[in-house]
């Protein structure tokens, strides 16, 4: 940790689809925060193929031990935002270094997709999620909470892919959904334009480990996930 924060870069490793990939951060002074950040988007836009600018954040594992509420477990992330001119959004050298280290320099890409935004964000394409998921925490072919093995494959993601890239599709989506605020209004809008599993998208596997029916509904529409198993 102390060498990685001492010295002008930063470097770890990604694995997406199969693939491993080296992403660096270089810490010059000359740069500003925006610029950091843009270093860390451009990379992940050229590992996934998906255009930075729908990238909508990245999760980095937080060095504080899980919450819990009621009985469930909670992890702590380090988020970095897509967003432009403000400073608390941007990338800064000590929090980033220390979630890295704390992770073993080694990571799992995992994705999330949505089309909802918060109201002051208000986007209007479907965006990405990336989650760094400590690879040491994730035993091989074995699907976690955090992880899917079966959604983490090229041909599921070549979807999304085309999803994220169809503007016209995007631009009628929008027109439906942009005056409603509610969310089960919303999904069936996208079920309508046969999206919304791409939207809750994970294995069976993964949808019988959460603990009751209430978390199922909240995090994943019934259904809609992959029917197989690890």
């Amino acid at each position: 940790m102390t060498e990685q924060n001492d010295s002008d870069k930063t470097t770890f490793k990604v694995k997406f689809l199969g693939d491993y990939h080296d992403i660096v951060i270089h810490w010059n002074d000359e740069y500003g925060y925006q610029q950091l950040k843009k270093q860390l988007f451009a990379q992940l836009e050229s590992i996934t193929g998906v255009p930075s600018q729908h990238i909508l954040r990245i999760l980095l594992p937080g060095l504080r031990a899980q919450w819990q509420l009621g009985s469930n477990l909670y992890e702590h992330y380090y988020t970095i935002w897509n967003l432009i001119n403000y400073p608390e959004h941007g990338l800064y050298k000590d929090q980033f270094c220390y979630a890295i280290s704390f992770a073993g320099n080694r990571f799992l890409l995992d994705y999330t997709v949505s089309f909802d935004s918060a109201p002051n964000m208000n986007l209007s394409n479907t965006h990405i999620t990336y989650r760094l998921i400590p690879e040491r925490t994730v035993p091989e072919g074995v699907c976690r909470l955090s992880f899917c093995q079966h959604r983490n494959t090229k041909s599921i993601f070549k979807k999304i892919q085309d999803l994220i890239n169809n503007v016209v599709l995007n631009a009628k989506i929008w027109s439906h959904v942009q005056p409603i605020r509610v969310m089960r209004p919303r999904r069936k809008i996208y079920r309508q334009f046969n999206v919304l599993q791409y939207f809750w998208l994970i294995c069976d596997d993964v949808y019988s480990r959460f603990p009751n029916e209430a978390q199922r509904l909240i995090n994943w529409e019934p259904s809609l996930y992959l029917r197989t198993r690890g």
